[in-house]
């Protein structure tokens, strides 16, 4: 299916519109189905107050679209997780992209010549990562309690994902000197100026800075990340699947490796559900977890 065309007045929803349709070519993890529904949930929420204002049919047309793609999966996808659950893994999925984001660039900083190509796809990669982080704002609208007391835990591991993203590219589009890639370090008697991102920080205060403001003009800016080649296809752990997202048996009748997997995952939902006293969700979970093991 072509790329959905988005019309200049919601140029604002394309990054997640265009992280929705990659995630639709992994056909291999129902996470990725997940998070695209979620992508196109927080477009259209960017999109209505545009909307109100609108003269432009093709904005329309192009919104309505977007709501018909939500409705078909709605029963599928959007109903078949618990808001919780659902923002459970668009959180880790967005942290895990980061977290990638984080560990290639480190990869390419340590090589003995600079690779500006590869230092490009890590910050594409890091704007991705922002994105995802950015549609976490969907649940927070929702009044998911975890969404709104991570509130600004996640705001600070947005702004640092795409000040990277920015800070990586305007380096390598004029050729200079690539950052210093940022490390974890529990040494606590460490001192410095907290306001640069190049000094060691510890897990809790590696995302907690103050950005600097994107280098001027238009290299390295946010747009010019948006446009550029989408970041590598993600590989997320197994969540839970689904109805119809189970994985096939095996042709003797056993179990296969990834319904394993998945049973796993259920279970672990399952018991997350029983300590927040969720009874009929954890016993759906398990019922699943069971089926799957058929």
């Amino acid at each position: 299916m072509p790329p959905l065309t988005i019309p200049p007045e919601l140029k604002k929803i394309t990054a997640f519109i265009r992280r929705a349709e990659e995630l639709d070519n992994d056909k291999t993890q129902a996470t990725s189905r997940l998070i695209a529904y979620y992508c196109r949930q927080w477009a259209v929420e960017l999109s209505l107050p545009i909307l109100k204002t609108s003269t432009d049919p093709l904005s329309k047309s192009t919104l309505l679209s977007i709501m018909s793609s939500l409705e078909t999966e709605k029963s599928s996808v959007g109903d078949a997780f618990t808001k919780v659950e659902a923002y459970t893994v668009c959180r880790d999925f967005a942290q895990k992209v980061l977290s990638s984001a984080d560990a290639s660039y480190a990869s390419v900083y340590a090589l003995s010549s600079v690779d500006y190509p590869s230092a490009k796809n890590c910050a594409r990669s890091y704007f991705a990562a922002g994105v995802f982080f950015d549609v976490l704002s969907v649940f927070d609208n929702a009044s998911v309690e975890e969404a709104i007391i991570e509130k600004d835990d996640i705001a600070s591991r947005r702004k640092y994902a795409k000040w990277r993203a920015s800070l990586i590219l305007s380096a390598s589009k004029n050729g200079e000197e690539l950052p210093e890639p940022v490390v974890e370090d529990n040494d606590e008697s460490k001192s410095g100026d907290n306001k640069s991102v190049e000094d060691s920080k510890t897990s809790e205060e590696k995302y907690d800075v103050d950005i600097p403001a994107a280098p001027t003009g238009s290299v390295g800016s946010t747009e010019e990340v948006k446009e550029s080649t989408p970041p590598p296809v993600y590989s997320p752990d197994p969540v839970p699947k689904q109805s119809s997202w189970f994985s096939s048996k095996s042709e003797k009748g056993k179990p296969s490796k990834a319904s394993v997997s998945d049973a796993i995952e259920l279970t672990k939902f399952a018991m997350k559900a029983l300590e927040e006293k969720e009874i009929e969700i954890a016993r759906e979970r398990l019922m699943q977890a069971l089926e799957c093991l058929k």
